[in-house]
């Protein structure tokens, strides 16, 4: 059973890695691990998860979890903490969204209204992160270039004039 809490506490954090390797907004962090009451005892669920995974998503998860193993152990606390934060987050956000709807959540049906929203809210960032790296690099680019210009120009120049990156 030590080995399953072991595995599973080691999968939570390469999702949490995962997202922050993928640079999500500050508000926007990946959920906490589970209470302990909530892990599985056999790995059955572990498994079932594992296989439910894309083949993406599995090699996503197979490189975050060795970058996890080599983190220190103060990284992988800011990182669980960052995972708490993120679920305090969404229960605050999921209780707004209840309260818009006039909803009664069992306590179950709520803890489920949290895992779908973060899951949601990961995903619209993930996109956004996607449609957005292109121009970015572009602009990154464009003033590396500038700075190249300006300080192959100008050598003995201690101050680069005022460099305006577009939005």
């Amino acid at each position: 059973m030590d080995r399953f809490i072991h595995l599973y506490s080691a999968l939570v954090g390469l999702a949490l890695l995962s997202s922050a390797l993928a640079q999500p907004p500050a508000d926007v962090p990946p959920p906490p691990p589970p209470p302990p009451d909530q892990i599985p005892s056999d790995g059955s669920e572990m498994k079932e998860r594992w296989h439910k995974l894309s083949p993406e998503e599995r090699e996503r998860f197979s490189k975050n979890f060795q970058k996890w193993e080599h983190l220190s152990d103060e990284e992988k606390k800011r990182l669980r903490e960052r995972g708490r934060q993120a679920w305090e987050q969404g229960r605050k956000e999921v209780d707004r969204i209840a309260a818009e709807l006039g909803a009664e959540l069992s306590p179950q049906r709520r803890e489920e209204l949290i895992k779908a929203y973060l899951q949601k809210r990961r995903e619209i960032e993930r996109k956004i992160r996607e449609e957005t790296e292109p121009r970015r690099q572009k602009l990154i680019a464009e003033a590396i270039e500038e700075l190249k210009k300006e300080f192959a120009t100008n050598p003995e120049t201690t101050a680069p004039e005022k460099i305006v990156i577009p939005d």
